[in-house]
């Protein structure tokens, strides 16, 4: 594990000069970006030279974890995961893997905001400490986005802006507040605004309140909703219909208002994963319910510590 300067980790972008190699090197990549790579080497101890092919001479686009687009040579990914810290100044960086490292509780830093061209960031599981710098939420081009292990407060509104999310990751750290201001479609900055969502992620964190079917008015294109273990009710109406078609949905340790499996999971036609354990549920299983699940392939129900009572019907006949 190459071992991260802390005073290096902490300077600005703007601070990176040119200069670290002299001549004109007749190589593909950007001269500019390699003298940000190689400042960015000079920054850290790697006593076991991990990153010896970023070396003054050479194409940068052949080091070690560095992906260079191949018609513009521009620097486009960084794949240093279980590595160290990396940053890298200009727009061109679409890919950057921060997870599986261990930066001894810094918190994310906010020039992570000034890459404008990220489709991909993930700084999971990377011992971060500490809040979400709301400078993310300038990553407009953001597709992906991990922020889960060891943060903490609350979810800054400017991730609201991250309209081309399909992919959020939210899960196992200490966010509080109520959840009304992750999802309210009435505030223009909420994650409830963004309707490109594919997967979203919150379990294992300190949420509470009442979680209605206007949380997910704008959630349109939602396929996977993971939330166990949180403090919230899911409190909806007979005749509710969601707007999405959800593959995968797990509420364990949710209550349900009212304490009964909800009937809207009849309009989910490709389910094939739910875990509703641990939910205050009661009564008998309809059976209808069997028939939710997808044709073809495994399917996975978790009913489990409830208080459900009854004949089990009969699933042979079934989608199963």
């Amino acid at each position: 594990m190459i071992l991260v300067s802390i005073l290096g980790f902490l300077l600005s972008i703007a601070s990176f000069t040119l200069g670290l190699c002299n001549g004109n090197l007749n190589v593909p990549c950007i001269e500019s970006e390699r003298q940000t790579l190689l400042m960015f080497k000079k920054d850290i101890d790697d006593p076991w030279n991990l990153l010896s092919s970023w070396a003054c001479e050479g194409d940068c686009c052949n080091w070690t974890g560095v992906v260079c687009d191949n018609l513009t040579d521009h620097v486009h990914e960084l794949h240093l995961a279980g590595y160290s810290d990396q940053k890298l100044g200009g727009k061109h960086l679409s890919h950057l893997d921060l997870s599986r490292n261990n930066f001894k509780g810094l918190q994310i830093p906010s020039f992570l905001g000034s890459l404008r061209g990220l489709r991909y960031l993930d700084p999971s599981d990377a011992g971060f400490n500490g809040t979400i710098p709301h400078q993310l939420g300038n990553l407009s081009s953001l597709r992906y986005l991990d922020l889960s292990y060891n943060l903490e407060g609350e979810i800054p509104d400017s991730l609201g802006n991250l309209c081309k999310l399909t992919s959020f990751d939210l899960s196992s750290n200490n966010f509080m507040g109520r959840v009304s201001e992750i999802f309210e479609s009435s505030i223009p900055v909420s994650l409830g605004n963004l309707s490109g969502l594919y997967e979203l992620v919150i379990e294992h964190n300190s949420f509470e309140s009442v979680v209605s079917e206007v949380h997910f008015t704008n959630l349109t294109r939602l396929k996977i909703f993971i939330a166990n273990e949180n403090s919230l009710t899911l409190k909806t109406s007979p005749d509710w219909v969601p707007p999405f078609q959800l593959v995968e949905l797990s509420l364990s340790s949710w209550r349900l208002d009212p304490s009964e499996l909800p009937t809207w999971l009849q309009s989910q036609k490709y389910l094939s994963a739910l875990n509703m354990s641990n939910t205050g549920i009661s009564g008998t299983i309809p059976t209808w319910f069997w028939n939710i699940f997808s044709y073809g392939g495994e399917n996975y129900v978790d009913l489990s510590y409830n208080q459900l009572s009854g004949e089990v019907p009969n699933i042979v006949s079934a989608n199963w």
